[in-house]
């Protein structure tokens, strides 16, 4: 794939270095010998035996040696290749333009001891295995007469919710502050700005990366963008242009600005520019699926035209199965539906969101798809547009859509 070209190259870059500069010091010490030689023997030079050239001497070489082991790497192998997203060749495309990895309910962990957890690392270490999307439900926590209302539209399985509604209809005191919760927060919960503050510390210890944040807001909006505020995002959070027809921009120009935080909420539009709704924006398949083979391409919220296109790829019975997940998030699953959808909804597909992400090979698919489309656009600029693809035409080739 490309990260392995990637670092081939720069294995390729470092070898061919660290010659050069072995080179440069072997040279450098055959130098430094000739002048002690000089020193001693005293030919018949007049610069080079008098005694007060000899530091001089020694100085020059020395600083000749140090010099060209600095500047030789970048004259033989040129400066490093930018990357973006994991990328040297996602730079140059938008943010509307690439597909990345989601995780569906990405607090609900079992590092976390989540009941029903639907991933398996924290959410740091989701961003480590390759997520840059993170769906994410913020609430308070719930009263015990709340219980119930909150169950009865969760994607627990019906036992797993009869049960939770029984203890936690007893013994459940609601706790201060905001949450991070999967319907109910006596079934598991992380202090949303703490965690807010870890995605932050996650972005700065790798500036070349974008993160995306869909919040299912189960919190007012002001109370939400105080909580980005006071996690000490305010630097990072990005502003969608206010017109959501309009071309997002490269992902170089939005690493540049240092503005790689997108948080989109579910309900809520504002007030603040950079907290917008995700369906003014984007559109989404349905994501109540109680099968592998339910899973379609239909529209959903956000409607049929939108720029940016969710996959919802998980099946919901029984809360969200490993099993499931095992099947779904194969590369071959993942791209077949991806194309499949592509084909009908005439967009592209930007987040592909799964349970347990770290299951499978939903990355490898992602990959793969940014793969296609760059090669697509290196063949043929026109056929992978997003004004076109917007227009219901797919990009033909031969007489056959482009998968």
């Amino acid at each position: 794939g490309l990260l392995a070209d990637v670092q081939a190259t720069a294995l390729d870059r470092l070898l061919t270095t660290a010659v050069v500069v072995a080179v440069i010091l072997l040279a450098a010490g055959a130098l430094l010998i000739l002048v002690g030689w000089v020193w001693e023997t005293r030919p018949s030079v007049p610069v080079l035996t008098d005694p007060r050239h000899g530091p001089t001497l020694t100085f020059a070489v020395t600083a000749c040696a140090l010099v060209g082991t600095m500047v030789a790497p970048v004259a033989i192998t040129g400066s490093s290749p930018r990357i973006c997203q994991g990328s040297a060749e996602l730079c140059d495309a938008r943010y509307d333009e690439i597909a990345q990895l989601a995780s569906h309910n990405a607090m609900a962990t079992t590092a976390d001891r989540f009941i029903g957890p639907l991933q398996d690392p924290d959410i740091v270490g989701q961003l480590g295995a390759g997520v840059r999307v993170l769906l994410l439900d913020t609430h308070e926590w719930e009263r015990p007469e709340e219980v119930a209302d909150r169950l009865s539209t969760s994607d627990f399985s019906p036992d797993l919710r009869r049960r939770l509604t029984g203890i936690l209809g007893r013994v459940n005191p609601p706790h201060p502050g905001l949450w991070l919760c999967h319907s109910v927060c006596g079934a598991g919960a992380l202090e949303l700005v703490p965690t807010l503050g870890q995605i932050g510390d996650w972005l700065r210890d790798n500036p070349t990366e974008v993160v995306t944040l869909i919040l299912q807001d189960g919190l007012d909006p002001v109370t939400t963008q105080d909580a980005l505020l006071q996690a000490g995002l305010a630097d990072l959070l990005y502003r969608p242009d206010p017109d959501p027809d309009r071309p997002w921009p490269k992902l170089k120009d939005m690493i540049d600005s240092g503005r790689r935080l997108v948080v989109f909420a579910e309900q809520a539009d504002g007030p603040a520019p950079w907290y917008r709704n995700l369906y003014r924006y984007g559109m989404e398949t349905p994501f109540a699926f109680r099968s592998p083979d339910e899973m379609s391409c239909v529209p959903n919220r956000g409607g049929s035209d939108k720029r940016l296109f969710l996959l919802n790829h998980f099946v919901t019975a029984g809360g969200g199965l490993r099993l499931d997940a095992g099947t779904v998030n194969s590369r071959e699953r993942v791209l077949e539906r991806a194309h499949n959808c592509e084909r009908q909804r005439g967009r592209p597909v930007n987040f592909i969101a799964v349970d347990y992400a770290t299951i499978g090979d939903a990355l490898g698919a992602v990959e793969e798809l940014n793969a296609e489309r760059l090669e697509d656009d290196a063949r043929d600029p026109v056929e992978r547009s997003p004004d076109r693809l917007r227009a219901g035409v797919p990009p033909v080739r031969d007489g056959a859509p482009v998968r």
